[in-house]
């Protein structure tokens, strides 16, 4: 039987954190780990490849993408969209399913991009808000 793909998205750096913690959480977890094969990025080896590509490519051929939304909108060009939001149009053209996760800033606010994406996020898909991830 194969694993479902889980494409784990947001800004690397605003992320890091979490996104290794869900990595190491779905590896770690005798029942998810038999069904779900979790992707990150930063995870992946040196390769002749054009990273953009490659995460794209990664995005669109998973089955399940989970989108992490913060406070920053990441690296993009004035008019082009962010890695995080190319990842989520490819993985929407690959037709995974996607989940969101929204970061309660307590009142900071988002970076002006970031608030037009998060709108575009709540308006297709059904979210869960987190503050942090549970400590063990």
């Amino acid at each position: 039987m194969s694993k479902f793909k889980v494409f784990i998205s947001s800004v690397q750096a605003e992320f890091a954190q979490e996104r290794q913690r869900i990595y190491d959480y779905i590896r770690g977890d005798e029942l998810m780990s038999q069904y779900f094969d979790p992707f990150i990025f930063e995870r992946i080896a040196s390769q002749d490849a054009n990273p953009k590509q490659l995460y794209l490519e990664e995005a669109a051929g998973s089955q399940v993408y989970m989108l992490l939304i913060g406070q920053q909108y990441g690296n993009a060009q004035p008019d082009k969209p962010s890695p995080t939001e190319q990842e989520y149009q490819a993985a929407a053209k690959g037709n995974a399913y996607r989940i969101a996760y929204i970061k309660d800033l307590d009142g900071m606010a988002r970076d002006e991009r970031e608030e037009q994406f998060l709108r575009k996020v709540q308006s297709e898909l059904s979210y869960r808000t987190f503050a942090n991830i549970a400590r063990s």
